[in-house]
């Protein structure tokens, strides 16, 4: 029984399916000239993240930490009034407090399909973001 338990719980991990992207923080100068440091620049390395594909009308939620504020990407599946994926990236400050919100509304019923784009807010006098990117 208890190997059959085993074998179960094995076979349903198998079947779980994940979203692999490349994440990347980045700050720019609150200015719009095309000098460098107008323009952004990559703040910590390039990682590559995972999340789980959330079961139908609920969520799951992934935190990436970073020096001097966090991400917590939301993917959603919803079942009204079409299935759809909504994909939230939300930058906090050590604080707790928000910085930065994006989202998007994907109309697509396939996990595998990565929302790839930047979100951005502001924190003291600089733009600060991060890139969803193609793994």
């Amino acid at each position: 029984m208890k190997y059959l338990s085993l074998l179960i719980m094995m076979t349903i991990s198998l079947n779980v399916s994940a979203l692999e992207f490349k994440g990347a923080f980045w700050a720019k100068k609150n200015c719009r000239s095309l000098s460098n440091e107008c323009i952004p620049q990559r703040t910590a390395d390039t990682q590559l993240y995972k999340i789980e594909e959330p079961a139908m009308d609920s969520a799951k939620r992934l935190k990436i930490e970073g020096a001097e504020y966090d991400v917590w990407i939301y993917f959603s599946q919803k079942s009204q009034p079409e299935p759809y994926f909504m994909f939230q990236v939300e930058l906090i400050g050590k604080d707790g407090k928000t910085l930065g919100l994006c989202s998007r509304y994907e109309s697509i019923t396939t996990f595998e399909n990565v929302p790839v784009g930047a979100c951005a807010g502001t924190m003291d006098d600089r733009v600060i973001g991060f890139s969803v990117m193609l793994p």
